[in-house]
């Protein structure tokens, strides 16, 4: 990974980094830059920013105002389209593309009654986009929603997805290369890294099995100094192999409220402040290593 800014800790929000220009919605007559092959990709009338989707591992191609909307119109999304994924019969593969390399995407939503399973790219020479303003996987009806896989830049101003009744869903592995500035819900962590840290409270509800969670990484801070994670971070369960992973230094609470597995770890690389506390209210004995 090459996107290591010094200016982390200043994060452009979409709603300013772009003009809107009414008649976005209409679509390039030619070939859109970037375009990804073997998906459907959509791209505004002056060809600066594509949206690519597909269904992974099917071999079908998803198909506009069927399956999904994409709107370079939308209400504060500027030059960052909101796209809107209708039918969740099949695992998305989403990505935003220009000529040059990664473009941007203002929304993602799945407004709709099913279940979605969603990857923003597929690894870290796939990745899906630059910036994100927010992910907003929330179907209706007592559906739930997935980030399967994720490898994005910045990720500015929201994020949602969700279980069902029955406990389904609400899984996350997402690769954030930058910091994360707002409150931040998981309901289960697959694999999730927050190159950048926190700023504002992250809430996850549990940490799979075999899973894990990374805040910060050395060296990554402004200039080179280490990651701070200045917020408060709650976990509820750390599940058997699951390691939770602080890379840099900790100046918020850390709470982790059951350990019930074994061979979980919990590791601090660097110092905890003295505004700092890590609590774990209960946990079984022998269920856990710590790196403190």
């Amino acid at each position: 990974m090459e996107a290591r800014f010094c200016e982390k800790r200043t994060v452009i929000r979409l709603g300013i980094i772009g003009i809107g220009v009414l008649g976005l919605a209409a679509r390039a007559s030619g070939t859109c830059p970037g375009e990804v092959a073997g998906s459907t990709c959509v791209c505004d009338q002056f060809s600066t920013n594509t949206i690519c989707l597909d269904w992974q591992g099917t071999g079908d191609n998803p198909v506009e105002v069927t399956d999904f909307n994409v709107d370079y119109d939308c209400t504060g999304c500027y030059d960052a389209p909101e796209i809107d994924l209708i039918n969740g019969a099949h695992p998305w593969v989403v990505r935003a593309r220009t000529s040059t390399g990664l473009g941007d995407i203002g929304v993602i939503k799945s407004p709709y009654a099913d279940d979605f399973s969603v990857s923003l790219g597929t690894g870290f020479s796939d990745q899906g986009a630059m910036y994100v303003g927010s992910i907003k996987l929330d179907p209706t009806g007592d559906h739930y929603s997935t980030i399967a896989n994720g490898y994005i830049i910045y990720l500015t101003d929201a994020f949602y997805i969700e279980e069902d009744s029955g406990g389904d869903g609400g899984e996350c592995t997402l690769f954030i290369n930058s910091l994360v500035d707002f409150a931040m819900t998981i309901p289960k962590v697959g694999f999730v890294t927050l190159i950048g840290g926190v700023e504002h409270k992250l809430t996850v509800g549990e940490i799979v099995d075999g899973g894990g969670l990374n805040l910060g990484d050395l060296g990554f801070g402004p200039c080179g100094e280490d990651t701070e994670v200045s917020a408060t971070v709650e976990v509820g369960t750390i599940g058997a192999g699951a390691s939770l992973t602080i890379t840099g230094d900790l100046d918020g609470d850390l709470t982790i409220t059951e350990i019930m597995e074994s061979q979980s770890l919990i590791r601090i690389r660097g110092t905890v402040g003295s505004s700092g506390e890590v609590t774990i209210a209960e946990f079984d004995e022998g269920a856990y290593d710590a790196e403190l």
